[in-house]
């Protein structure tokens, strides 16, 4: 989950700070004093006296119409598909059956209807001892895999580009859907991840010696494997006419 963490919010906080920077700064640096102090200086002699409002603009501009998003920086235009994406959302908690499920409302249609969109049961002790016995044995591959393990904990896009061809400037727009789903799976994850409350195998055994700093959070559901199969399913969305990938 660690990695997930790393990618969408680099991704967000890279995105908004530049789309903001660059916003407005006119495609200049905003924290530039030379900058500012030149635009200060030549502004009389360029722009001339005031004439009022001379570019056309239709007034009054319609409300909440979904392609102005396109002329927004990507940090703000993420930050309002991101809320239209956990809006609705609701977790249910069955203590009894040790479950959770995750529910979404349209809040935009009346009357209000729930839908089910995934049930989880926390799995059982037994296999978290048998668990704990893999972590014990995989332990001897960390020296093998130290690259992917430490390439992995600040994103694993890398790793998905690599295997598509998937690069910032020939996919700008794929790369911010990427981000959004991250975030989406972010919020959804942890929620669970809070709700069922798995101990990490570090804390069942100090045998366990992790090679990298243990998250901040629980273990289960993976946070992995949510993101792999959510950027798997949604790389597949975007295939030409359905079209399916075959290795």
């Amino acid at each position: 989950m660690s990695a997930n963490s790393a990618g969408f919010s680099a991704g967000f906080s890279a995105g908004f700070s530049a789309g903001f920077s660059a916003g407005f700064g006119n495609t200049q640096s905003a924290d530039s004093p030379l900058v500012t102090a030149a635009l200060n200086t030549t502004r009389a002699a360029l722009a001339g006296p005031f004439q009022g409002a001379a570019i056309p603009v239709a007034l009054p501009t319609p409300l909440d119409k979904p392609d102005r998003l396109a002329y927004w920086a990507a940090g703000p235009r993420m930050a309002v598909c991101e809320l239209e994406l956990l809006s609705g959302l609701h977790f249910n908690v069955n203590q009894s059956k040790a479950s959770m499920t995750l529910g979404f409302v349209d809040l935009g249609k009346k009357p209000l209807k729930s839908l089910s969109l995934a049930r989880l049961v926390r799995p059982t002790e037994k296999i978290f001892r048998q668990q704990l016995d893999l972590v014990s044995n995989y332990s001897e591959l960390r020296e093998d895999r130290g690259a992917e393990i430490l390439g992995q904990a600040d994103g694993c896009g890398a790793f998905w580009s690599s295997i598509i061809g998937l690069t910032a400037h020939r996919h700008k727009y794929t790369t911010e859907l990427l981000d959004l789903a991250m975030s989406l799976a972010a919020h959804v994850e942890m929620r669970f991840k809070h709700g069922f409350a798995c101990q990490r195998p570090v804390e069942l055994s100090p045998q366990v010696q992790p090679m990298i700093p243990t998250p901040g959070h629980a273990s289960w559901p993976s946070g992995h494997a949510t993101e792999a199969y959510l950027t798997c399913q949604l790389l597949q969305a975007l295939l030409p006419h359905g079209a399916k990938y075959r290795e």
